[in-house]
Order: structure tokens, then sequence, then C-alpha cells
């Protein structure tokens, strides 16, 4: 997708369409989900969840639309979390998460463009955001630090304990969410959009502020 792209004499931004959406990126296990939420709550607005689609995504999808996301669907637990080298696994979800954007796109039109609605979720690359921004100040990428990430993927285990090495597929989770960590920042670096690292060190509301501190001029009063 084009970083930005240019409109001809008279064309309509094709962000116009989303002009009340908030786009909150970025790698797992950084906080997005939970700052979403209470922005949604505070200014009485809707909240997306991407994680949470995906159930709705694979079944809108197929081999021809996401043939990566079949392939990952074909695969048994051992084969997902144990068989493929991280790097393998990095690339898988970049591409098939990339492939559901299109899927996204249909999800947030159908909210009403009167309230904000803040979209959050990995699959939000800032190569799939940055042609809709009007203002890039709309959007915020969080990627999480390697002890971070392994803190709460430990306390959530999820896909890791399906399999017949839960510690291997554990450090094996941990290490694709850090290279998907870096893909991010480079993308947001590339089209100077802002992403923040986070570590742990401060409270989730000092991040929450730091993102409301960002969206602060475009919020309902």
């Amino acid at each position: 997708m084009s970083e930005r792209g240019t409109q001809a004499p008279g064309q309509q931004h094709p962000g116009v369409a989303y002009a009340h959406v908030f786009w909150i990126g970025g790698s797992p296990c950084a906080g997005k989900t939970s700052i979403a939420d209470a922005l949604a709550t505070k200014y009485q607005g809707n909240v997306y969840h991407f994680d949470r689609m995906e159930r709705d995504h694979i079944a809108r999808s197929n081999e021809a639309t996401n043939p990566d996301l079949m392939a990952f669907l074909a695969m048994n637990m051992d084969q997902r979390w144990l068989t493929r080298s991280p790097d393998a696994m990095t690339r898988n979800a970049i591409v098939s998460w990339q492939s559901r954007f299109p899927l996204v796109l249909e999800d947030v039109r159908a909210f009403p463009p009167n309230a904000p609605l803040f979209a959050e979720g990995p699959g939000l690359f800032p190569a799939c955001v940055a042609p809709l921004l009007i203002n890039p100040q709309r959007a915020v990428w969080l990627v999480t630090t390697e002890p971070l990430c392994m803190a709460v993927r430990r306390q959530r285990r999820g896909s890791a304990l399906g399999t017949s090495d839960p510690d291997l597929a554990l450090r094996n989770i941990v290490r694709r969410d850090l290279r998907m960590a870096r893909y991010v920042k480079r993308q947001a670096a590339a089209r100077q959009l802002t992403c923040h690292e986070v570590d742990g060190s401060h409270p989730l509301a000092q991040m929450l502020a730091l993102v409301e501190e960002q969206f602060a001029p475009y919020l309902p009063d």
C-alpha cells in the first residue's frame, strides 16, 4: 500500500469516510485494548477490536482473498507455534493480518460517523492506516519490550497451552511479537507516525494520558 497517495484536484481524500476514527495499532501485549476501551467510555464513543473480529473475518475470507490465513487455519497447534520459526510466524501474521484490513474498513464504515470510534489491534499497520489519515495525530502505535511481552504472555498463556511444549511455544510467540514490534516501529518511522515503546515502567493510566493528549484536539468536548 502507498504511504499517502496524491489526490487529483477536486478528488475527496480517502480518509474522509474515516474522519471519526482514532487508530491505535501496535504489537501484541502493549495495552491497546485497555486504552481504546477507556477512551470510548470517557468520550461516549464506540470501540473496534481487531482481535475480537477474527472469527468473523475468517468466515468472510477464503483461499483467494487470504491464502496465508487459510494456511494458518490448516495447521495444528504444534505446527503453528513449535515447528515453524518465529520468522515464519511473523511473516504469516503480517501478511494475513494485512489481508484482513479491507474487512476492517468494511466493519469500521458500519459504525455511526457522528461518534468517535477507537479502532485498536495489531493488524492496524502503519502502511495500511497512513493513506486514510487526514491528520497523522489521529493515529498512534504502541509496541512492547521483551520483559513486558513475556510477563503478559505468561499471564494469558492462551495458544501455547494447546501445544505439546507450552514453554517453547510461549517463547516462540514472544519472539514473534518482538519481531512484529520492530516491523511496526520501522513502518511508523518511515511515515513519521507516532510510535511509543511500552516497557511496563509506567502505569497504564500514564500511557492512556499520553494517547489521550495526542488525540485531544480532535476529541469531543
